[in-house]
């Protein structure tokens, strides 16, 4: 057994001086190594870190510790820059330059529809010559013809029908005197409907004929309906009405009998009625119609009859029904 005493070196490093102390420590280690197998083996001395000193030590734990204080700050400087950017930035600036922007818009849009596209035209785009040779010359002739929107009052209707009590004017009552009235036996059964030109009739009268059958006496004088029917025969009772009116008398046969109250072709005559009977009738099967439905006459065409007949003014034996006006709304019941 072998024994082996080391030699260990401290060195101590100091900023106040460039000197490296060395200190030696004694250790003492004992190795047992065997005399045949083990070879002997010289370690080296471990170096030790110098010794720092106390201030030197506080300095860096100090440094240590405000370092990672600053990054923190630093981070969180730009952590709040990342997060909050329209905080820093002022809105409201952009207030009068936005507003300023959409005025000049506006009033350059209104120049531009508003003035400079509907401004006239000068006269040399709209002539081929100069205006200096257009000669003016007053026209006195701007109100001599009629305009094509206006149209003439109506005249006031003051003439009362002697037939009706309706009120016309005096130029149609004027045109009314130079015609006779007309009376037309207009037929009312079912199979004659629907009905011509009673629309148009100044007087309708109606009466039963036989089982419940009814026909039509229709005075016409203030219209002329060109197709009036289908026309019938007469009968007594419809021939003593019509004969207060005078008129020309437009039928299709009529009731022959041997009593005299009843022969209604016999009175036609005693009574001096004007009768056309059916000149200028025609017949229509239209709409499936068969006879005796099927025959029409025309005031009109009685009218001209009696022009030729020298039947064109008014009957002066006509007495006129006597009226009572109509009351007001509010004595209505």
């Amino acid at each position: 057994m072998l024994g082996y005493c080391h030699m260990a070196k401290n060195f101590e490093i100091s900023d106040k001086s460039e000197k490296v102390l060395e200190k030696f420590d004694m250790k003492e280690e004992k190795r047992t190594i065997p005399e045949e197998t083990k070879p002997e083996v010289k370690k080296e001395p471990k170096k030790e870190a110098a010794p720092i000193e106390e201030t030197q030590k506080e300095e860096v734990a100090t440094n240590k510790k405000q370092e990672p204080k600053k990054e923190k700050k630093k981070k969180e400087k730009k952590e709040k820059k990342i997060k909050d950017p329209s905080k820093k930035f002022n809105w409201k600036k952009l207030i009068f330059p936005v507003t300023a922007v959409l005025t000049l818009a506006g009033i350059g849009l209104f120049y531009y529809f508003g003035i400079y596209r509907l401004k006239p035209k000068p006269l040399s785009e709209v002539f081929s010559f100069d205006e200096m040779f257009i000669i003016s010359e007053e026209n006195r002739n701007i109100f001599t013809r009629p305009f094509p929107l206006l149209s003439a009052p109506e005249e006031p209707r003051t003439e009362e029908s002697p037939l009706n009590g309706m009120f016309f004017s005096k130029q149609e009552m004027d045109e009314m005197m130079d015609r006779r009235p007309v009376a037309v036996m207009i037929n009312n059964h079912v199979d004659a409907r629907p009905l011509s030109g009673l629309n148009s009739a100044d007087v309708v009268i109606e009466a039963n004929v036989e089982s419940g059958i009814t026909r039509l006496l229709g005075i016409f004088w203030s219209k002329a309906p060109e197709k009036v029917g289908p026309i019938r025969s007469l009968r007594q009772n419809y021939l003593e009405w019509a004969s207060a009116y005078d008129p020309l008398l437009i039928h299709d046969g009529c009731a022959k009998t041997d009593d005299p109250r009843t022969n209604a072709c016999g009175n036609v005559y005693t009574y001096g009625i004007k009768t056309i009977t059916t000149i200028g009738a025609w017949r229509s099967n239209e709409g499936g119609r068969v006879a005796p439905h099927n025959e029409y006459s025309s005031v009109t065409n009685a009218w001209n009859y009696g022009e030729r007949m020298g039947w064109d003014e008014f009957p002066s034996s006509i007495d006129s029904w006597d009226f009572k006006r109509d009351a007001d709304i509010k004595d209505r019941g």
